[in-house]
């Protein structure tokens, strides 16, 4: 019911007023889930089905490679290219910085683990960046 971060303040608010508020505390009544689609569900539906019908219109071959097949919306704290990643890199101490590509490393095996390549070889996104370097 008392959230840790609030303990303290709850205590000062004892020990100053003698007067112990988690009594008057009510936790809200939880939301029941609705089965009805609210307004944002139905916008973000019909953009979803937007972007399916605009992906389709693309050839099939050229599909994979021109669209990310990444959840819409998806947030990214961080982007880079390839010549600000080996630039940050070099200022943050790494040395030896190399820019690679899907099937190229200095890790052994590394095209045997699929990481970041189909199972026929094709890379699994042609935007990604292969970047090595020492520290």
């Amino acid at each position: 019911m008392v959230k840790k971060d609030n303990k303290l303040i709850i205590d000062y608010v004892k020990d100053r007023l003698g007067v112990d508020i988690r009594n008057y505390y009510v936790d809200p009544p939880s939301p029941k889930p609705s089965n009805y689609l609210n307004f944002t569900k139905i916008k973000r539906q019909l953009f979803n089905g937007y972007i399916r019908v605009i992906k389709n219109l693309f050839p099939t071959d050229y599909r994979k490679d021109i669209v990310d097949q990444t959840m819409l919306g998806e947030k990214h704290k961080w982007m880079y290219d390839k010549y600000s990643l080996p630039s940050l890199l070099q200022t943050v101490g790494f040395s030896k910085i190399q820019i690679l590509n899907e099937k190229t490393s200095k890790i052994t095996n590394f095209k045997d683990d699929y990481l970041d390549i189909n199972s026929d070889g094709t890379p699994y996104r042609k935007s990604s960046i292969y970047c090595e370097a020492y520290k």
